[in-house]
């Protein structure tokens, strides 16, 4: 038997805020789009996250974790410049985590839609 990973897909509210966000922070370019699913990529198209409609959604409470609202997930992006990586991801509308755990070698932000991601230096 051979699993492989076919693709990585986030809830948000606004089908335009957050894929638009990760479209301008990884350079990438959108696949497809409609009311209720927007799917953005790299060039080559070996990678690509998804984007489905939650009106229900309600933003992880991370690091507090309430019940039910923890961080369900992250993404971690390897930057090559810690600082300059997130200049640009603070001046696309991501926020600094109140809680940090990388030291220098990382930051852990929250997008638009409060989803932690981190930008980590190899």
């Amino acid at each position: 038997m051979n699993i492989k990973l076919h693709g990585i897909v986030i809830d948000v509210p606004n089908m335009e805020k957050t894929p638009a966000f990760y479209e301008k922070l990884l350079g990438w370019k959108r696949l497809f789009e409609d009311d209720e699913w927007t799917q953005i990529g790299d060039e080559s198209g070996t990678h690509s996250i998804g984007f489905q409609a939650d009106l229900d959604y309600v933003a992880p409470s991370w690091p507090e974790g309430t019940e039910g609202q923890g961080q369900m997930m992250h993404l971690d992006f390897l930057v090559d410049d810690l600082d300059k990586a997130v200049e640009r991801a603070l001046s696309l509308g991501a926020a600094k985590a109140k809680a940090q755990f990388m030291g220098d070698h990382g930051m852990t932000l929250l997008d638009p839609d409060g989803h932690p991601f981190c930008l980590i230096t190899g």
